[in-house]
């Protein structure tokens, strides 16, 4: 019995641009809402930017996109997850 793996190399958040803090209001800092203060996202291969937000992760200055989730991926995890071959 083999096991199978997927991968889902880490990029760049786009909410927080890489930075892991999302700036709540002026001088005040918290952890990224999208990426838990990572700075990167789990991506499904070939990486593909949304086609919603452009690849920047929000449609507004304060509303993530719905579509990718802030992300600015078309494939995302939250958790990568592994996949067994039957």
């Amino acid at each position: 019995m083999s096991e199978e793996t997927t991968i889902y190399p880490p990029s760049k958040c786009a909410w927080c641009s890489g930075t892991g803090e999302w700036n709540v209001a002026p001088g005040l800092c918290a952890s990224c809402i999208v990426c838990g203060g990572k700075g990167n996202v789990a991506v499904g291969q070939p990486p593909l930017l949304c086609v919603q937000c452009d690849g920047k992760g929000r449609v507004s200055t304060i509303s993530p996109c719905l579509t990718c989730a802030g992300t600015g991926w078309e494939s995302y995890l939250t958790k990568p997850k592994a996949k067994k071959a039957a």
